[in-house]
């Protein structure tokens, strides 16, 4: 994150059944996945198939902070592919 501040990212994640991924030493989970999910931090929304999967996210919603964030996606998580719009804030 390049910019001024703490940013609410957007991030999709493809996958099925339970599928983690860990932002900063913090484990990101989101459970009952079918195809794939968006964790909307921003809009404090986590939605897959059209459906609030808020209550499956385990974790407060994921910020990234200023300056470098590290991303790690375990092989074993069964996530196939993720999309990120880190949202980054100028001042």
């Amino acid at each position: 994150n390049l910019g001024d501040f703490e940013s609410e990212p957007n991030i999709k994640i493809y996958g099925n059944g339970s599928l983690s991924f860990i932002l900063n030493d913090i484990e990101v989970t989101v459970n009952n996945v079918m195809s794939s999910v968006e964790i909307d931090t921003k809009l404090l929304t986590c939605i897959g198939n059209s459906e609030n999967k808020n209550r499956d996210l385990t974790v407060d919603f994921p910020t990234f902070k200023i300056g470098t964030n590290t991303i790690l996606i375990p092989i074993e998580t069964g996530i196939t592919r993720m999309e990120i719009n880190p949202r980054t804030i100028y001042r």
